[in-house]
């Protein structure tokens, strides 16, 4: 029900495939931002985004070589297959990220607003999905190294990039995600 609800909510608005699982990552991006002692910059935020979304595809295709669905996914499997242990984490795409293609229909369905050009989660449906996707994500060395004082490096181990796959895979949305989706 909730990739069908992709497929609705995207129609005609991006050209990427609808993967539901990104308006999920999507409001834990801006929550998480929100919460780092960072300048609270659109700039900042979308470096910090480039470098989320680039560990959910690589760790995404680290758990399932094939994964569907995934943007920059092109550009993440040729890093993995020159990289050693660890892996850039840098942006996967050139020009539209995930955070800014999946902005409008997040606005659409009311998980997030623009607020003078900084998207920011709405209270009532985008901080509970945001919360779920963190409790998900909570006991991952990502998460961890995400909110440690040093925040994320720019290259990550496989392993930590693979627990973050397995934590968090695009083409399965547990039961309680799907509810807070619809």
């Amino acid at each position: 029900a909730a990739q069908l609800f992709g497929v609705e909510a995207l129609s005609g608005v991006a050209t990427v495939p609808p993967a539901v699982r990104y308006f999920s990552l999507r409001t834990w991006i801006i929550d998480s931002f929100r919460k780092l002692q960072t300048p609270n910059t659109s700039d900042e935020l979308y470096r910090f985004a480039e470098a989320v979304e680039a560990a959910f595809v690589l760790g995404n295709l680290l758990a399932d070589t094939n994964t569907v669905g995934l943007i920059g996914s092109e550009t993440a499997r040729e890093r993995l297959s020159k990289s050693g242990d660890s892996i850039s984490i840098s942006k996967l795409v050139g020009s539209q990220i995930a955070l800014g293609i999946y902005g409008g229909s997040s606005d659409g369905i009311n998980l997030t607003h623009n607020d003078g050009g900084m998207p920011v989660i709405i209270e009532e449906r985008g901080t509970p999905l945001a919360h779920h996707v963190d409790q998900l994500l909570a006991g991952t060395a990502f998460h961890q190294m995400v909110f440690s004082e040093n925040g994320l490096p720019d290259q990550l181990p496989r392993d930590v990039l693979l627990e973050f796959g397995e934590a968090f895979p695009v083409n399965s949305i547990p039961e309680a995600e799907s509810v807070l989706l619809l």
